[in-house]
């Protein structure tokens, strides 16, 4: 008789009581995440609602879809397994880091001209991997009904009209903006529904009245299909959700923000306009690649924690805490959870994500604009990414690339982002929004999709308090 088919009874009952223990855990487990999805409804009200829960041990994740408006069509289902959705994410960059590397763009913003057409068959490439990165997070082929149905609702919804999108998951970060609906049936229908759905927001986002037989940039024509081109999307951790900052930043200084920068040393000769923008619009406390004086200003009583800007190499692999290279690769280094428990208002130099979440405060609720290569790096995996940290810290708002930015790309939307922001006091949503269809439209690129909100969509400059 096997021992191993049959154990004897001790362990038998000590294998059932910590088969017991487990279920009871995860039940518990599953409890608590049910009933912080039921608060975000209420707490946080967004048109559409996606929260997303892994389990540990099945090593997949649950999804609930949330309509504020019609809640009888909210709907929750089980997606596929976490390594699937994470090599498919994975193949996503790598199309548009090889798009950007094999085409140049890391060289050029401006796509218009004689050869615009080629860039169709690149956007084609790109809208595919899209798609299929969207079709993995949002089928099941282990059980397909209940999450086809999810699917189905979600796409509806976001076909039919414009939509402020809000995700909430602690374990699923993806590139939202970059993600491709499954396209309908084609048929002369669908197609001229589409048109008049693309010239109307044209008409009611760009403030662009065009003729109906204008020819559009390659860029225009296959900017709709991505989500992040026509919705607004909002990403946030449920660890947070109990302290979510407000939207409004309030203008402690008189008129003016409290600004903190830090500069990699070797930033463009451009890049100096994006400081000369911070230095007319705010108070701006600190401007350069040295770590020690960066740090020391977060430490202080001095600085409030309202605008903090950071233009830097840096990484956010899994193997290795994410760092950040404001002066060399390989020199001088500063870690993000170093960075962050400063941020948070920690007393001590503490490098661990762990630390980070500990804090759970900040002053001043700030706008975190993290203009840094690979910031938007996540894979399930990737505890310690840059990405997780910031959406863990909880603040009003941090704005990440989510792909490796080219610095061509990155000063020219931190440039058209900060000045109306600071000037103007427009919402950080609406404003990137409307920067990827004005790149769009005036470039012929869909490169500002790549921008991505880790907090309130909805987050501005307030009044002076």
């Amino acid at each position: 008789m096997s021992s191993h088919k049959y154990p004897a009874r001790t362990d038998r009952y000590e294998y059932r009581g910590a088969r017991r223990r487990a279920l009871r855990t995860r039940y518990e487990r599953r409890t608590r995440a049910a009933d912080l999805i039921a608060e975000l409804d209420i707490r946080t009200p967004r048109e559409v609602t996606l929260a997303f829960l892994r389990d540990p041990g099945d090593r997949s994740y649950s999804c609930r879809l949330l309509f504020t408006d019609e809640p009888e069509l909210s709907w929750s289902a089980a997606c596929g397994r976490d390594q699937r959705i994470d090599t498919v994410l994975r193949d996503l960059r790598t199309a548009w880091d090889e798009a950007i590397r094999a085409e140049g763009w890391e060289r050029r913003l401006d796509l218009t001209g004689p050869d615009a057409d080629q860039w169709d068959a690149v956007f084609r490439r790109l809208a595919a991997a899209g798609q299929a990165a969207f079709e993995a997070v949002f089928v099941n082929h282990e059980k397909p009904a209940p999450m086809r149905e999810l699917a189905e609702r979600l796409c509806a919804r976001l076909r039919g009209r414009r939509c402020t999108v809000g995700v909430w998951s602690n374990e699923l970060f993806a590139p939202w903006g970059l993600l491709v609906l499954p396209p309908l049936p084609a048929s002369e229908a669908n197609r001229a529904a589409q048109e008049r759905r693309d010239r109307q927001d044209e008409r009611d986002l760009d403030g662009v009245v065009g003729a109906a037989g204008e020819p559009l940039t390659p860029a225009q024509r296959w900017g709709p299909r991505f989500l992040g081109y026509r919705h607004l999307i909002e990403h946030r951790s449920l660890l947070t959700h109990a302290h979510c900052s407000a939207a409004s930043i309030p203008r402690r200084n008189g008129a003016r923000a409290a600004a903190l920068a830090l500069v990699h040393r070797d930033a463009p000769p451009e890049h100096a306009e994006v400081v000369r923008v911070l230095a007319d619009h705010t108070d701006l406390y600190a401007c350069g690649s040295d770590t020690t004086d960066f740090l020391a200003q977060l430490h202080s009583g001095t600085f409030q924690r309202q605008i903090i800007y950071v233009f830097s190499h840096g990484h956010g692999y899994s193997t290795d805490p994410a760092r950040l290279y404001p002066s060399t690769r390989g020199g001088e280094s500063i870690g993000v959870g170093q960075l962050l428990s400063a941020v948070a208002g920690g007393t001590e130099d503490r490098a661990e994500p762990h630390d980070v979440c500990a804090v759970h405060h900040l002053t001043g609720s700030p706008l975190m604009y993290f203009n840094v290569c690979r910031a938007g790096e996540f894979t399930p995996a990737s505890g310690d990414s840059v990405t997780r940290q910031l959406s863990e810290l909880g603040p009003s708002c941090a704005i990440t690339p989510e792909l490796i930015a080219p610095k061509v790309l990155a000063v020219e939307h931190a440039l058209r982002f900060l000045e109306p922001f600071l000037r103007d006091g427009v919402e950080v949503g609406a404003r990137l929004r409307h920067l990827t269809r004005t790149f769009a439209r005036e470039y012929g690129t869909l490169l500002g999709l790549m921008y991505g909100v880790k907090g309130r969509l909805d987050t501005r400059l307030g009044p002076a308090s």
